[in-house]
């Protein structure tokens, strides 16, 4: 669960017939809060990872972002 203090969110109907899927969701009201690409490395996050719900419970998160930094030998035109 995270705090919210912000009035954009993604609907799950606006992410049809599009490439990207719900990453992450509120428990509570079940508002979109992080995205992720079927073919790209794009994943997005609307919360802050590195303060809720625990300083190590989002680790995932930064340790997948970095794992994306040292992939050697991948195809450039997506850095």
């Amino acid at each position: 669960m995270t705090s919210q203090n912000h009035s954009y969110v993604v609907t799950e109907t606006s992410l049809h017939s599009t490439p990207l899927e719900a990453r992450y969701v509120n428990v509570n009201d079940n508002s979109i809060e992080g995205l992720v690409h079927s073919t790209l490395p794009v994943k997005s996050i609307q919360f802050h990872p590195e303060a809720n719900p625990g300083p190590v419970d989002s680790m995932h998160i930064f340790d997948e972002f970095l794992a994306l930094l040292k992939v050697k030998g991948r195809d450039h035109q997506y850095a």
